[in-house]
């Protein structure tokens, strides 16, 4: 369902293109040819993630070279920008380097299912924040939402695999394989994945990811800063 969905509007929206082309209006046009375009970027995020997952169970190891996390958040970020325009996407990075051994496609990936389903539990033009920071044992990374929030069962729930959707959570309705593939990624870079409802006084779910880092190479020159 979720790959025959996208390439259903495409081709419609291609037929219509074919068929009427110069009589239709301006605005139906481009009105097509933008579902085309999100339509596309969905069925490419829907390959990725069956791609990923496809890896991880043949048993191949993620990437683990050096990256910095806070760069891969952003690139994250722009993407969620392009694609829920309606949502302000709050960026604030740590002011220190954030090294940790992974793959920075696959962890791009996983921030940016994730800033989708936040984006998806959210009212229209509530904002969604991104965090990245370090602590103690390593690089600490929160997508927040402004949903209704989940119970500690819905929370329990929300990374199985292979639920159906009348069994997901209903503010991760239609999440797909993302947030079982989310985890997993995470796993193999070394990482933890959990959810918890914000619980001051906000609706909301945070997601955090716990990696671990190397070194420190160099502190950062700026302050943490929200973009």
């Amino acid at each position: 369902h979720d790959l025959r969905t996208p390439l259903a509007t495409i081709l419609g929206s291609v037929t219509s293109l074919r068929q009427l082309g110069d009589r239709m209006d301006p605005e139906d046009r481009a009105d097509l040819l933008a579902a085309i375009e999100e339509e596309t970027d969905r069925l490419s995020r829907l390959v990725a993630d069956l791609l990923a997952m496809t890896r991880l169970e043949a048993g191949l190891d993620v990437r683990r070279d050096w990256i910095d996390v806070a760069d891969a958040v952003a690139a994250a970020a722009d993407h969620l920008r392009r694609v829920h325009s309606a949502h302000p996407v709050r960026l604030t990075r740590s002011p220190a380097a954030t090294p940790v051994r992974g793959d920075a496609t696959l962890l791009e990936q996983v921030v940016f299912n994730l800033g989708d389903n936040a984006a998806k539990a959210s009212p229209a033009g509530a904002a969604i924040d991104l965090g990245v920071g370090r602590n103690a044992d390593g690089v600490e990374v929160s997508i927040t939402d402004r949903g209704r929030g989940l119970s500690p069962e819905e929370i329990e729930r929300l990374f199985a695999p292979d639920e159906p959707d009348g069994e997901r959570p209903a503010a991760r309705s239609g999440s797909g394989l993302g947030l079982a593939i989310a985890r997993r990624v995470v796993a193999a870079m070394g990482g933890t994945m959990a959810a918890e409802s914000r619980g001051d006084g906000v609706a909301g779910t945070r997601v955090t990811l716990r990696l671990p880092t190397g070194p420190d190479p160099a502190a950062a020159e700026h302050e943490g800063r929200v973009e």
